[in-house]
């Protein structure tokens, strides 16, 4: 993985007026890859242990944790 290429999660931005499908379009879109970005200059990249949460329910939380803080 080439760290120079991650998005940095905080340059995203994302159309509050759109609806919630729309917004979850623009972020993956943004993001490019979910399991792997920088938040500052910070890598995080992503895993799950197999008896842990779906990576659904961690992105659907994710989602409506830090939607509501885009501009």
């Amino acid at each position: 993985m080439n760290t120079e290429e991650l998005v940095d999660i905080t340059t995203i931005k994302i159309n509050r007026m759109e609806d919630k499908e729309n917004r979850i379009i623009q972020f993956i879109e943004q993001i490019k890859n979910p399991y792997a970005f920088k938040v500052g200059g910070i890598t995080v990249h992503v895993t799950f242990k197999k008896e842990g949460p779906s990576f659904q329910e961690i992105f659907e939380d994710l989602v409506k944790t830090n939607l509501g803080k885009c501009p």
